[in-house]
């Protein structure tokens, strides 16, 4: 099975470009009170996302903040949008098959670089497959967990078959080996709620695991 070009390329950007240490207009979250996911956008070194150079995230907040249309022109020449701002979470349409998503929150573990915030990045590529990938950084910008896929949770997701005859059985199962799965971060939680993406699967194939198979949704706290 093959993805679309525009999904593996923005996956090797993203994979490649990881920074491995704070960029020196990281934020130090130690010095800040109430901090805003906002302001460590901001602050974001254009390698997290290679897409987006500082000014469309500064343009982008800007018209946000005032109740704007947040539309941007990325560096591939392509529109990206930020659809949602809180204080704690942000929504971003990276490409028409791109949407990254990042909440802050505040986290009693003892990171490396002393932040008392931990960034939650979600990356969700295509349409059909659809995938989601979850990286975590410092609220100065030092990786914590390097973007990886959420495909570990497919067997919570898939319940058992209902099958009826042995083809029946052979399609199912083989139609379980390419669901991925897709993830939204819960705004007003530190969490993700994850489902099964059958997008992938052939109409034979969607038709059986719909109707054979329980498919379920899990929230997991993060």
């Amino acid at each position: 099975m093959c993805l679309k070009f525009s999904i593996t390329r923005a996956i090797l950007v993203l994979l490649t470009c990881v920074p491995s240490c704070a960029n020196a207009n990281g934020m130090d979250s130690t010095k800040v009170g109430d901090m805003k996911i906002r302001d460590v956008f901001a602050a974001m070194p254009d390698s997290v996302i290679p897409y987006l150079s500082k000014n469309n995230c500064l343009d982008m907040i800007d018209f946000a903040e005032m109740n704007m249309k947040a539309e941007v022109t990325n560096k591939f020449d392509e529109k990206c949008e930020m659809v949602s701002l809180t204080n704690k979470h942000l929504k971003i349409k990276l490409a028409d098959d791109v949407v990254v998503e990042m909440r802050i929150r505040k986290t009693d573990q003892c990171l490396p670089d002393s932040s008392s915030y931990v960034v939650d990045v979600l990356t969700t590529y295509g349409h059909a497959p659809q995938l989601s990938m979850l990286s975590m950084y410092s609220s100065s910008w030092n990786v914590i967990k390097k973007p990886h896929l959420l495909n570990g949770y497919v067997k919570q997701l898939v319940g058992k078959n209902q099958y009826t005859t042995d083809k029946e059985w052979r399609i199912i199962e083989d139609a379980k080996n390419r669901i991925f799965v897709v993830g939204n971060l819960v705004e007003d939680e530190n969490a993700i709620l994850l489902q099964p993406s059958i997008n992938g699967l052939t109409k034979e194939e969607k038709q059986m695991i719909e109707g054979k198979v329980e498919l379920m949704k899990l929230k997991i706290n993060l």
